[in-house]
């Protein structure tokens, strides 16, 4: 009997609670974010100096560039991140701000996908299948 009458009273959400751990989750995911901007830039310099062999070098230079810009922001967004005295009530934007430069990251590695693999020699496209691949692996881990 106590125990059916305990099921039927719903306990109110604790919003607080809720709201503190979305904002040190977002806390982590800019604290994370480093290393994954480092292998970011590395892996791009990479990928564009093995392609320019096999296409032309404005093609590997201009994704080059645009990846180094995406990075260059979210590198920016993540020391404005830390420098920024904030409330937990204020990280819902910086989470959006996050996942917004994340995509744009994705999209551009999706870009360079789409572009390099465009080609019927071998090994370009394990080059850029292998730096894809392992990008995913590392991510995996966050």
């Amino acid at each position: 009997m106590v125990d059916d009458r305990a099921k039927s009273v719903q306990l109110p959400a604790d919003t607080s609670i809720h709201s503190r751990v979305e904002a040190e989750l977002t806390r982590l995911l800019f604290r994370l974010a480093g290393f994954g901007l480092f292998s970011n830039f590395a892996l791009a310099l990479i990928l564009s100096a093995g392609l320019t062999a096999y296409f032309p070098i404005s093609w590997s230079l201009v994704w080059l560039g645009a990846i180094l810009v995406v990075s260059l922001g979210r590198w920016l967004l993540n020391r404005r991140f830390a420098l920024a005295h904030r409330s937990d009530a204020e990280t819902a934007h910086w989470r959006r701000y996050f996942s917004l430069g994340a995509t744009v990251a994705g999209a551009v590695w999706g870009a360079a996908a789409w572009i390099f693999l465009d080609t019927q020699v071998l090994l370009p496209r394990l080059l850029v299948v292998l730096i894809i691949a392992g990008m995913n692996a590392g991510a995996a881990r966050s």
